[in-house]
């Protein structure tokens, strides 16, 4: 292989790494320029164009249905909305984002907000580093957020509040990887605030030959075709789990598409009655206060 076919071969490993990472700024950017947008994303606005002109061949497009465009700023939004609120009651919050791929949410506060971590691998970090304008007020960790060495780059007074954030993470994790991770978490930061979003265990391990569910995480998420791992029915699953935890909220957030009818498939409108349902178990948002694990 020459240098130039090394070289493309590079761009092209390198984009095909990039395309997940990209799809939810990828719709907080279309949002921006709708004249109803439900977010504003200056960030993400000003980032993508430079990805793109650095990876023309990432080709992105619309999810196949434009729902997904929708219930994937729904989602962002609902997160911004439970950070926002949980920050004007705790202005001196530690905001711990897991996972965050090229999360622009920092940017999105009204009020710029100084102990802020992001925590994700290097790659990502050198993509945030490159593409998005670096503050003070962002405090890279490169970690996977299973491997739990980052939790020694978090510094936290004692009984300073915190808050967790795993937007888009813990369906693409095993129950035995989120069990971890939650538990280590209750363990290391007694107290700690986590929000997180779960889908329905009826996307988890279906069939895709059936068809049922084919391309359903694109579809419904806006994310990418990776598979659901974890599925959760009811908050009350977690009781097996190592922790003691309060219920703090619980977000049907998919049912605010009705707010939209003009951006939804006519039949959506049209079989409201049975979709919604539907919708609240397939999408949800959870917000828990956990107390430490139990020895």
């Amino acid at each position: 292989m020459n240098r130039y076919q090394s070289t493309a071969q590079s761009q092209k490993t390198q984009t095909k790494a990039l395309k997940p990472l990209v799809n939810r700024l990828f719709a907080c950017y279309q949002e921006f320029y709708n004249s109803d947008r439900i977010l504003v994303d200056h960030l993400a606005g000003r980032a993508l164009p430079e990805i793109l002109k650095d990876f023309p061949s990432l080709n992105l497009s619309p999810p196949s249905h434009r729902v997904a465009q929708l219930t994937s700023v729904i989602r962002s939004r609902s997160f911004d909305q439970v950070v926002i609120e949980f920050l004007d009651s705790a202005p001196n919050a530690i905001v711990v984002n897991l996972g965050s791929r090229l999360c622009t949410r920092s940017s999105r506060l009204p009020t710029p907000h100084e102990l802020w971590y992001e925590v994700d691998s290097s790659d990502v970090m050198a993509l945030r580093q490159r593409y998005f304008t670096i503050v003070p007020r962002e405090l890279d960790v490169e970690y996977d957020c299973m491997d739990l060495a980052w939790m020694n780059h978090i510094h936290r007074e004692d009984g300073q509040p915190i808050l967790f954030i795993l937007e888009g993470v813990c369906m693409y994790k095993t129950p035995e990887e989120n069990q971890e991770l939650f538990e280590a978490i209750a363990q290391r930061f007694p107290g700690a605030n986590i929000v997180f979003d779960v889908v329905s265990p009826r996307f988890v391990d279906a069939d895709p030959k059936s068809g049922a569910l084919q391309h359903q995480p694109e579809d419904f998420l806006g994310e990418s075709n990776a598979s659901f791992s974890w599925g959760l029915g009811d908050i009350s699953e977690l009781e097996s789990w190592n922790i003691q935890s309060q219920l703090v909220s619980r977000l049907d957030y998919l049912t605010n598409i009705v707010s939209y009818p003009e951006r939804l498939e006519a039949w959506m409108n049209n079989f409201w009655p049975i979709l919604k349902p539907l919708l609240e178990e397939s999408g949800r948002i959870y917000h828990l206060c956990l107390n430490q694990a139990a020895e």
